[in-house]
């Protein structure tokens, strides 16, 4: 039988060792926690810096922005295949990126917008940077069109600044905004901005060198981002889920529908076709918005995202902190057939479901622990007969 096997005392110790050591070490790290944004990580202890935050896709190639390590520049000519061939740090923390033309524009946290040149991808060069003592605090997210960089100075302000010459860059203008505003979008001479719970600011900024304010939409919830296609906005609402609102006049923005989307939506990217949003239990979905009246779940999956983006029938994704892809910066999917979504890199099968194979060890842990026990009990039990013969 498989218990006849004589085994000594100190058999016995080491099995004993060994299963309390598992044990102990399997209440301590509870791999069921998904982290998935960087205040989770603050709490932990964990600085986000040391992990990819921001995504941007152009032509040939993924531009990645990864905290300390600062811009990395891959070749993704082809898909299922990356090469990384530039990069750019100089010891700040790099949290979000826009490519325009052959120029990159970067905010640090630590050293305010630098605008890179980006002529020779694998030798990316600094031009010049705005500063950080320009800022009240950092810059949270911006948007570049035209030759103006339009900056989120976090819960302070919109800043406007003028780089047609990117050797001097300085500043045209700035708006005031409430305490909350994190994310923006421009689009046809309108600036939107989340702004929690404060809702969605609308400015006009035709004239760039004096933005003001024309609306601001309330939500019951709390708006963390905002994209615009066409004539609608689509805000993610960490109580309400998806709301999309009717833009076309943006003095008067109104709620067409929403779609209820429980764990707190973070960011999002939209197309012609679909809304990409994910969210802080680690889902990403996929809804079909042919008709913004009704938009509907097409595809959910359980794995999150830091940032979305999507180019040519690939869904580029920045995984979430705690995903074993994370040290891979970006994961890619092949999504020209929405019903059969394949990723090219770093698997050629249907994605994987980072939540499944959590579900999967811990079955294989509770039947080895059990196991071991098992051997320990029935060692202990052995000897203790022995000793009473």
């Amino acid at each position: 039988m498989f218990f006849n096997v004589i085994i000594s005392k100190k058999h016995v110790i080491l099995l004993s060792f060994l299963l309390f050591s598992y044990l102990f070490i399997d209440t301590c790290v509870d791999t069921s926690c998904m982290i998935s944004t960087p205040k989770d990580l603050d709490i932990l202890g964990i600085d986000p810096s040391n992990f990819p935050q921001d995504i941007y896709i152009l032509d040939n190639l993924s531009f990645i922005a990864h905290g300390y390590e600062g811009l990395l520049i891959y070749n993704i000519s082809i898909p299922n295949e990356r090469e990384l061939i530039g990069s750019y740090s100089d010891g700040g923390r790099v949290f979000d990126v826009f490519i325009k033309d052959s120029l990159a524009f970067l905010a640090d946290r630590d050293d305010g917008l630098e605008i890179i040149n980006i002529s020779n991808p694998r030798n990316p060069v600094l031009i010049n940077k705005f500063t950080a003592e320009n800022f009240e605090r950092y810059i949270s997210d911006l948007f570049i069109i035209d030759d103006l960089a339009f900056l989120i100075d976090y819960r302070d302000s919109l800043r406007i600044i003028n780089a047609t010459n990117p050797m001097h860059p300085f500043q045209i203008s700035k708006c005031s905004l409430n305490n909350l505003c994190n994310n923006i979008f421009v689009a046809n001479s309108f600036a939107y901005i989340s702004s929690g719970s404060n809702g969605l600011e609308i400015l006009n900024i035709s004239d760039p060198f004096n933005p003001y304010k024309i609306a601001n939409y309330s939500t019951e919830g709390s708006i963390s981002n905002v994209f615009i296609c066409k004539s609608f906005a689509y805000l993610t609402d960490y109580e309400m889920g998806l709301e999309v609102l009717d833009i076309s006049n943006p003095e008067n923005p109104s709620k067409i529908t929403y779609l209820k989307i429980e764990g707190n939506l973070t960011n999002i990217f939209v197309t012609n076709q679909f809304a990409f949003t994910s969210n802080v239990l680690n889902e990403l979905f996929i809804i079909n918005i042919i008709n913004p009246l009704s938009p509907k779940i097409e595809k959910t999956f359980s794995f999150g995202s830091t940032a979305i983006f999507v180019s040519n029938n690939f869904l580029y994704i920045v995984p979430e902190y705690n995903s074993p892809y994370s040290t891979l910066n970006f994961r890619v999917f092949d999504i020209s057939n929405i019903n059969s979504i394949i990723e090219i890199f770093p698997h050629g099968f249907p994605p994987y479901d980072n939540r499944n194979i959590l579900i999967l060890i811990g079955i294989i842990e509770s039947i080895l622990a059990t196991v071991l026990a098992l051997i320990v009990t029935i060692s202990i039990i052995r000897i203790f007969k022995k000793k009473n013969c």
